[in-house]
């Protein structure tokens, strides 16, 4: 998931804001698509709630109570309350930051997460992120401190860190020097000379073997490795990702492993076997996002791949991951025909939003999502305003702790009922250059952190 190009494209041209999947201004095909103007009607959500049938002062809520409410279903106690970390530790090299607990105690980052209830750290890792001008001309991700500078020893670091603090680890594969989600799959620049699928497939299980390697070395093997990123079209699918145009340049057909073909399975069980040769007791993770959770894990499924959980990434101010309703459907779905662990492995909500039109756009998406018909008692719960954007009267969920907070909770409330295990927030780390972090500026972590330590009934 990378949100940078969303607002490039929505501030460069908002008539080609309305896009179809986390960060996808691509097909999996590479070319360019075409977007919907957000002026129609079925793009902006009016201030209409006539679905609710709660009065306006039922459904105001108090910004300044950042109580975390109890939850009305019951958590298992190996509930997973994860936090991606990917970006802390090249924050620190880089710009010496140092963290501090919300009473302003400084502590190490990892410390700080556990004392306030996560239990899983999260951390994406890159081929070669030093090989990334080769495959983008993606001038913000030399601001790698952003991003995390995600190389193996990096990786390894930090999952020394986290287990020190008794967190578990989720290693997250991307498969590439550079960011993968529905959109882009750039291939590894140091493996675009592989000519074969075979070939691919020994590679992917090599440098996953490698890696896990280096961890087990380090006294710090994950419990959880995630098999790729936001797999929805596939893995392994583009050569190059152009950010000024928003279009990623497609492999070979004989080498891409697009979600059609036989390719995508190959390298996918690939992956997954490296893993469970490695040690059969690190649970595997497959990720995808919540809007086309179905049609891949069916392929997975019909091609026998050996794996454990079922990551789905949900975004309320995502167009394709739909309402909190359609996520509930989805886990349910999931979890009876597949009999596997679901698990919420992306999400994140606004603690404060600008005078811009990309956050109107994001949050009257998260209104629509977060208030449809099943989620009136919940709607209580988040503070909400009319807005004048794009010529028209907007509900929006306003950015904000008390809606961080309630947001989270809300999707754990819906995803539990429905049978998911776990969630896992991500970008929460970036400090306040991100709107979604759970840290400001200085390092110090905000009172919606205590979302992690929510309790079930």
């Amino acid at each position: 998931m990378k949100r940078t190009d969303t607002f490039k494209a929505l501030v460069i041209g908002f008539a080609l804001c309305a896009f179809s999947g986390c960060d996808t201004p691509t097909n999996s095909a590479g070319t360019a698509t075409t977007v919907p103007n957000t002026t129609a009607s079925d793009a902006i959500p009016s201030a209409d709630t006539s679905k609710n049938t709660d009065t306006e002062a039922e459904r105001s809520a108090d910004e300044n109570d950042l109580t975390v409410k109890r939850l009305t279903v019951a958590l298992k106690d190996d509930f997973m309350r994860g936090f991606d970390v990917s970006a802390v530790d090249y924050d620190e090299e880089v710009n010496g930051t140092t963290w501090k607990d919300t009473d302003g105690t400084q502590k190490d980052f990892f410390q700080i997460l556990s004392d306030h209830g996560v239990n899983t750290a999260r951390i994406r890792v890159w081929v070669d992120p030093d090989n990334a001008s080769a495959v983008t001309n993606d001038t913000e991700f030399s601001e790698s401190w952003k991003s995390g500078n995600n190389t193996t020893a990096r990786a390894v670091s930090m999952a020394k860190r986290a287990k020190a603090a008794g967190l578990s680890v989720m290693l997250d594969f991307h498969y590439s020097d550079y960011w993968t989600d529905p959109g882009k799959q750039i291939i590894p620049h140091a493996w675009q000379n592989i000519s074969t699928p075979s070939a691919m497939a020994e590679k992917i299980a090599s440098y996953t073997k490698e890696v896990l390697q280096a961890m087990k070395d380090a006294d710090a093997t994950p419990e959880y490795v995630q098999v790729g990123n936001e797999i929805d079209s596939g893995i392994l699918l583009h050569t190059y990702y152009d950010s000024d145009k928003g279009k990623a340049t497609a492999a070979s057909s004989s080498i891409s492993g697009a979600l059609s073909s036989a390719n995508f399975a190959a390298y996918i069980s690939a992956g997954c076997s490296a893993v469970r040769d490695f040690d059969a007791g690190i649970k595997i993770v497959l990720h995808v996002t919540n809007g086309s959770a179905a049609s891949v894990i069916a392929k997975l499924s019909d091609s026998n791949i050996d794996y454990d959980i079922i990551g789905l990434s949900y975004y309320a101010w995502e167009p394709s991951h739909g309402t909190i309703s359609d996520l509930k459907e989805t886990v349910s779905s999931l979890v009876s025909t597949y009999g596997k662990e679901v698990v919420i492995t992306e999400s994140s909500m606004y603690y404060d939003y600008g005078e811009y039109d990309s956050n109107y756009y994001d949050l009257s998406i998260a209104a629509r999502h977060l208030v449809d018909s099943d989620t009136d008692v919940v709607f209580q719960d988040l503070a909400t305003e009319t807005v004048t954007y794009n010529n028209a009267d907007t509900l929006i969920v306003k950015g904000s702790l008390h809606n961080q907070i309630n947001t989270f909770r809300h999707i754990i409330e819906a995803s539990v009922a429905s049978g998911a295990n776990g969630i896992c927030a991500w970008g929460g780390e970036r400090r306040a250059d991100w709107k979604y972090a759970f840290f400001d500026w200085g390092g110090t972590a905000l009172e919606s952190l205590n979302i992690f330590a929510i309790e079930g009934n």
